[in-house]
């Protein structure tokens, strides 16, 4: 099951061909030209690195190498006691860890090879490749046309247990994991990796500078081969936290090559189902120590620091991934596993303090270790999407301790250079470059109500003010749940609580509901927390709590956007938008002041038998089925009117018929047809009377004495006709005309305006009327 790959030029040549051009030839397969983007080019786009895909801008210089570099350390196994004789000048290893045969042998962490994303080196560009070609070729972890639903019972794969010498302990631990012997005179030269020492972090760093086919069809193969641990199908599961930390985010990996949705949604679900279940310290602080021993009498659950970093670094990189809240299904995700980081990074600072032990049960540990490097960067992450302080603040701490060589001191010392393509301290040193300038947190929730029927919750609360606000985070838990943390087993710590995923957007000082469906006929406790376009996190909400068989005391909410348009002579037209309630709602009550006119279970109603030219004002109130009375909608306003035709279209209708009402030479906007010196239009406008000779009722006179004489314009209007203006507009030379104001219809409807300039200040003055209207 093991698929080396090697690569071979054939050059078929005269011979007359030169020796130096065969070398050349040879030197340009070994070491083709190489394509290379800026350091800035990685950050800009954030496409390519984990964590985001940060950049920092400090970076080291580097030589510009154009070949690999083999050195001691790159081609030695210096675990397993082999040299680079014994390898061949990296034939046998391609430069991988070097523990060739002992993948679980003590010591090292997960390499990286992004130092070509710095350097732009084609050496770092060719030490990539080997490395990532080394793990295909020397580990024995790779087969094709697999797939888990088709082979998965038969070949029983997993990379379990810890140190095994085959793949396949799937099948039982006290038999042969060999399918068939081995042949004469051969013997077994390599061990695949067990899942803590699941280093593949390079592989797909490779693949994304080379797009190697190769790797791409091996990461076609992890998305399958990995449908194991997502399905938990091996009966001996390694569950220690490194454990999970590497392999799911191998099969993170695989998606993000592969493009496999399915395991993002079996990523989320693992870890809601079979991950966070098993972490005690979610539930009530402390310790994270539940035993879980294997058949080999191997305690396999440890929860340290060092090895959490791994489990959270998988958890931020897997939200990045999962969290557009594109669907009801993605926002639960979403939820979920920010809760379980959110709950690791807690944990670290409340008592793993980047130790490289485990805590005692309630304490924190004294002394942090350079191990705990691990949790640096998933904790500055989850600092930069929430704006907890106290986090940056931790990590600042630790990276501040003296120089030593001592256990329990400072992180390793990459954290004290320029980013050079490590594992490390990218985006730690992302964030001392580019601090965060909004930290102000959007005002907590406070008046959060909660209301149980049966298996359904209802939530209700104002939002805060303010415009920035983004998303909601929701939790519940069957016991009162504490923002500060408690190791009480009556309590449940914020980060703990079940999340509730969803997409509602934050509507600033808006009464809004969520909601969800519960298990169990305990009491559900909840709180909210809303996130600003920053990320800064607001503060807990009020807890509320929602009693199974109480009293519906949960009112329905506003009905909204309420609306009053005139809806012909003496009528007004109401609307509102429905009002939500937990039980529902039983339908309005509206209200003419203070005067309640009806009521109805629809969202709309016409007062009618009111008097043309009066202002009149609405506001809707819904109820339940309790009694329960939601608050005042807002006010509408409009003034009744007493016209039949509200539009010229409707005017024309009305006045005209036959192939009149066709012919624009009769009944025309422009047109009159008794050649009274009015147009219909105007006729319209003035609320006058079509087919009959009438006076036109604009009269121009003086106003005032003296000096403070003024033209004054008076002129009949409609009561009401949307999109009707009347412009006034004044003239020296009847050329030039500029206007002096505007009127729409309303009431009274004989309007006067005043011209602006006394006749004194002109020689010469002159005042005008021009209607217009909206088709």
């Amino acid at each position: 099951m093991q698929h080396a790959v090697k690569e071979t030029l054939l050059y078929f040549h005269p011979p007359s061909t030169a020796p130096a051009e065969m070398s050349r030839l040879a030197r340009t397969f070994m070491w083709h030209p190489v394509g290379v983007l800026s350091a800035d080019w990685y950050g800009e786009t954030k496409a390519t690195l984990d964590l985001d895909g940060v950049v920092p801008a400090a970076r080291p210089a580097f030589s510009d190498t154009r070949r690999i570099q083999y050195t001691y350390d790159n081609v030695g196994d210096v675990f397993g006691g082999y040299y680079a004789t014994n390898y061949n000048i990296g034939w046998d290893n391609y430069l991988i860890d070097g523990r060739k045969f002992e993948a679980s042998a003590c010591g090292g962490w997960p390499p990286s090879v992004n130092t070509f994303v710095v350097s732009g080196a084609p050496g770092d560009y060719f030490t990539a490749e080997a490395r990532a070609m080394g793990e295909l070729n020397v580990r024995p972890h790779s087969m094709a046309g697999y797939s888990h639903a088709q082979h998965s019972a038969f070949i029983q794969l997993t990379e379990n247990p810890y140190g095994s010498m085959s793949w396949r302990r799937f099948i039982d631990l006290d038999h042969s994991y060999l399918a068939a012997p081995y042949l004469p005179g051969t013997e077994q030269d390599a061990r695949p990796r067990d899942d803590q020492h699941a280093w593949y972090y390079s592989v797909e760093q490779a693949y994304y500078f080379t797009a190697n086919p190769w790797i791409r069809d091996w990461y076609a193969f992890i998305a399958e081969f990995r449908k194991t641990r997502l399905h938990q199908e091996d009966p001996l599961p390694d569950m220690e936290t490194r454990a999970l930390g590497h392999s799911l985010e191998h099969s993170l990996q695989a998606y993000r090559v592969t493009g496999d949705t399915e395991l993002a949604t079996l990523l989320a679900a693992y870890l809601e189902n079979h991950v966070r279940p098993r972490q005690v310290q979610l539930r009530h602080g402390g310790r994270n120590h539940e035993p879980f021993t294997t058949a080999d009498g191997v305690n396999h659950d440890h929860w340290d620091s060092p090895q959490i970093g791994f489990l959270s670094r998988f958890c931020a990189n897997l939200l990045h991934e999962i969290d557009d809240r594109g669907t009801e299904a993605r926002a639960q995700a979403a939820a979920d596993v920010f809760q379980f980081l959110a709950g690791c990074i807690e944990w670290n600072y409340q008592y793993g303090n980047f130790s490289g032990i485990d805590a005692t049960a309630g304490a924190r540990a004294a002394v942090p270790g350079d191990l705990g490097s691990n949790v640096i960067e998933p904790q500055a992450w989850l600092y930069r999407h929430t704006g907890i302080e106290r986090f940056w603040t931790h990590i600042r701490g630790f990276t501040s301790l003296p120089q030593s060589t001592d256990y329990g001191h400072r992180p390793f010392d990459v954290f004290y250079s320029p980013w050079d393509g490590d594992y490390y301290v990218r985006y730690y040193q992302y964030l001392i470059e580019n601090p965060r300038t909004d930290t102000t947190p959007p005002a907590a929730v406070a008046n959060l109500s909660a209301w149980r029927s049966g298996d359904t919750v209802t939530l209700r609360w104002t939002a805060p003010a303010g415009t920035d606000l983004a998303r909601y985070h929701v939790v519940y838990a069957n016991s009162p749940i504490s923002a500060t943390p408690t190791l009480a087993t009556t309590a449940t710590n914020w980060w703990a609580a079940k999340a509730v995923g969803t997409r509602l957007v934050p509507l600033p000082a808006a009464t809004q509901q969520l909601t969800f469906t519960v298990a169990g006929s305990d009491p559900v406790y909840a709180a909210i927390y809303t996130f600003d376009s920053s990320d800064n996190m607001s503060p807990i909400s009020n807890v509320a709590v929602a009693t199974p068989g109480s009293p519906d005391t949960l009112p329905p909410s506003a009905p909204g956007s309420a609306t009053a348009t005139p809806a012909g002579p003496a009528a007004i037209a109401v609307a509102w938008s429905a009002s939500t309630d937990n039980i529902g709602v039983a339908g309005y009550r509206v209200y003419r002041y203070t005067t309640l006119v009806t009521t109805t279970a629809t969202t709309g109603f016409t007062d009618t038998g009111l008097t043309a030219g009066t202002e009149y004002n609405y506001h809707v109130v819904a109820f339940d089925s309790a009694g329960n009375e939601s608050p005042l909608s807002a006010t509408a306003t409009a003034v009744a009117h007493d016209e039949a035709f509200t539009t010229y279209a409707t005017w024309r209708a009305g006045n005209f018929s036959g192939t009149d009402l066709t012919n624009n030479t009769i009944s025309g906007p422009l047109a009159d047809p008794d050649g009274a010196g009015l147009t219909n239009l105007e006729r319209f406008a003035y609320g006058l009377p079509a087919r009959s000779r009438v006076a036109s009722p604009v009269a121009l006179t003086l106003t005032g004495s003296g000096n403070n004489q003024r033209l004054t314009l008076t002129f009949l209007r409609k009561g009401y006709a949307p999109g009707l203006i009347y412009v006034v507009e004044a003239s020296t030379d009847l050329q030039a005309w500029t206007e002096i104001a505007t009127a729409s219809p309303g009431y009274p409807k004989s309007l006067q305006i005043l011209d602006l300039v006394p006749t004194s200040g002109a020689t010469r003055r002159f005042v005008r009327l021009r209607v217009t209207a909206s088709p």
